[in-house]
């Protein structure tokens, strides 16, 4: 009689991979790509962030990021696999999650059905967070006569001393001044965005100010529009 055929043997377990904390196996984030739709796959990184959902009809989602790499990958997950969890994510922790690769406008993520799916590996440092860019003041150039701004000057910067008076509210959002020195008028502009509403209150009460900034023509008027550090009190 022939031989039965052996059994085939038990896989041998995943290796770790311990230089990133995941199973060999598992991909990174940055593995994951539109072609895998559908597929169902491990991935494992370092958490980036954890944003908890908007509204009831919105997932909870985690932001996988790959050190090594910089790569980042969405992690979706409902309130009931969530609640399923070990243990809950939170940023610079290792984890690694199975789900389903779901590609929407061309972006892929993974999609967590079960919290048995998710598997705390490692704890770490939260990520640094970036420092807000610092905005930058527009050019300074010796002030010149309010005279001298004319449609020539359309879309330059130019520096102008002088008085401010008639205020005009914009929506809230800034006030509409006009600068008058010994030459002539033109109409300056300070957005609350760039320039505290409390000095702009102080250089309107003030008898002399210096205000740097853009030319632009709105709608056939000239106007002065300073960005940050754009406007000084002189007196």
């Amino acid at each position: 009689a022939a031989a039965a055929e052996p059994a085939p043997a038990a896989p041998a377990p995943a290796k770790r991979d311990f230089s990133r904390g995941r199973a060999a196996s598992a991909l990174a984030p940055g593995d994951v790509t539109a072609d895998l739709d559908g597929q169902t796959v491990t991935v494992s990184g370092s958490v980036y962030a954890v944003y908890p959902p908007k509204t009831d009809a919105q997932p909870w989602s985690v932001t996988l990021s790959d050190a090594a790499t910089g790569a980042r990958l969405s992690v979706k997950y409902w309130d009931d696999a969530r609640a399923a969890f070990a243990r809950q994510p939170a940023p610079g922790d290792v984890f690694e999650f199975a789900g389903k690769v779901n590609v929407y406008n061309g972006k892929p993520s993974l999609v967590v059905s079960s919290g048995a799916k998710a598997k705390f590996v490692a704890e770490g440092e939260p990520p640094a967070k970036k420092a807000a860019p610092k905005k930058k003041a527009a050019p300074s150039k010796p002030a010149v006569p309010v005279s001298s701004v004319t449609a020539d000057a359309a879309d330059t910067y130019v520096t102008v001393e002088g008085a401010l008076s008639a205020p005009s509210d914009r929506a809230g959002k800034g006030t509409a001044y006009t600068l008058t020195d010994d030459t002539g008028s033109v109409m300056v502009v300070f957005w609350n965005t760039s320039i505290p509403a409390d000095l702009q209150q102080k250089a309107a009460a003030a008898p002399r100010v210096r205000v740097n900034g853009k030319v632009k023509d709105y709608q056939g008027t000239l106007q002065i529009t300073p960005g940050a550090n754009g406007l000084t009190i002189l007196d």
